[in-house]
């Protein structure tokens, strides 16, 4: 099953000390009003944040990530009191995590101009990268010393990233490959295939065939999160589903599987950098 990074933002917006109500899908109707004076103070004490409605959750959740920032998820527009009400027995958790992303560059901040240098955080690898005008259509040359030489119109951002993006599949067919497959003979959990995609809303999947996809963007992940991944997919060779049996096996696997299954969802979007969605 898909390991998804994030879900896409839809639902009821609540922001600094206004209120808007959105009631997506079984209504086309943006409705605006005054909360009762309990609820505007809980909105006026903690940072701005949204609440978002999903079909895929049960109950009321509270996240915060560096795209997103607080948000929390309900069942049903009718849930919004309560979700108020839990935000507020939540305080110290969220100044913890509004500590933590703060101080991180936003997204939208983070540069777009085509990088000079890439570090590869899976690898620990650092790769400088030098762009060269050309008349021609382009190419890309891989030298010695960790250097990577483009050939191209400079001017052409689209397509000096073109070729970055070829380049790191190949970096991708050569490090995560492999390492899939020492993680494949280390827990004896084989895998019939293995391709890379670079898809916004998955990281990994296996089908029943025992066919795995990985997103060749996890070249920017910390080494463990990688792995966590990677393992991830792996147990699905076992357990097509995510089961208590399946979550066991992760854990036999990755002791520490919960802390990195929280950071992924919190955190992976930070580490790509934003030039490789140009």
């Amino acid at each position: 099953m898909p390991v998804a990074p994030q879900e896409r933002a839809t639902g009821i917006l609540v922001s600094d000390h206004g209120y808007i109500g959105v009631r997506p899908n079984w209504s086309d109707t943006i409705a605006t009003g005054i909360l009762p004076h309990n609820m505007a103070e809980i909105i006026a004490e903690h940072p701005p944040f949204t609440i978002r409605v999903s079909t895929k959750v049960r109950r009321i959740s509270l996240q915060y990530s560096q795209e997103r920032g607080l948000e929390l998820v309900i069942p049903h527009p009718r849930y919004e009191r309560k979700a108020l009400e839990f935000l507020k027995t939540q305080r110290e958790w969220v100044e913890k995590k509004y500590k933590k992303y703060k101080d991180l560059i936003p997204l939208e901040q983070q540069s777009l101009e085509l990088p000079q240098v890439v570090y590869f955080a899976a690898s620990a690898e650092e790769w400088r990268i030098s762009y060269h005008p050309s008349p021609r259509s382009g190419s890309i040359v891989l030298a010695e010393a960790s250097c990577v030489i483009i050939y191209a119109d400079i001017n052409d951002t689209s397509l000096c990233q073109r070729f970055l993006t070829d380049w790191l599949k190949q970096v991708a067919e050569r490090f995560i490959a492999r390492r899939l497959d020492e993680l494949s003979e280390l827990y004896q959990l084989p895998y019939h295939s293995l391709r890379f995609g670079s898809a916004k809303t998955m990281w990994g999947s296996c089908s029943r065939e025992h066919r795995i996809t990985l997103n060749y963007h996890m070249l920017f992940f910390p080494e463990e999160i990688l792995d966590y991944v990677l393992i991830h997919e792996l147990c699905h060779t076992k357990h097509f589903n995510h089961s208590k049996r399946f979550w066991a096996l992760v854990e036999r696997c990755e002791p520490n599987y919960r802390e990195l299954r929280l950071k992924l969802r919190e955190e992976a979007r930070c580490f790509v950098p934003r030039w490789v969605y140009l």
